[in-house]
């Protein structure tokens, strides 16, 4: 993966962890799914961060890490 996409993608999920944080569980979970596309890698991270247990709950959430989801 370019630099420049891996910058992207922690930009991403920066963004899920900020929104997830701040109740903003749609624009979590939008992010996180952008994130997720570009990097499938990130399902595994998503599960264990804590950060983003507020969203644990969310259908959407859930759906998204899936695998074969994008």
């Amino acid at each position: 993966m370019k630099l420049r996409v891996l910058i992207f993608v922690c930009g991403l999920l920066a963004l899920a962890v900020a929104h997830a944080q701040r109740g903003e569980h749609a624009e979590a979970i939008a992010h996180l799914q952008r994130a997720i596309a570009l990097n499938p890698e990130n399902r595994a991270l998503a599960r264990r961060d804590p950060d983003l247990e507020p969203l644990h709950d969310a259908d959407a959430f859930r759906r998204a890490l899936e695998p074969g989801r994008r």
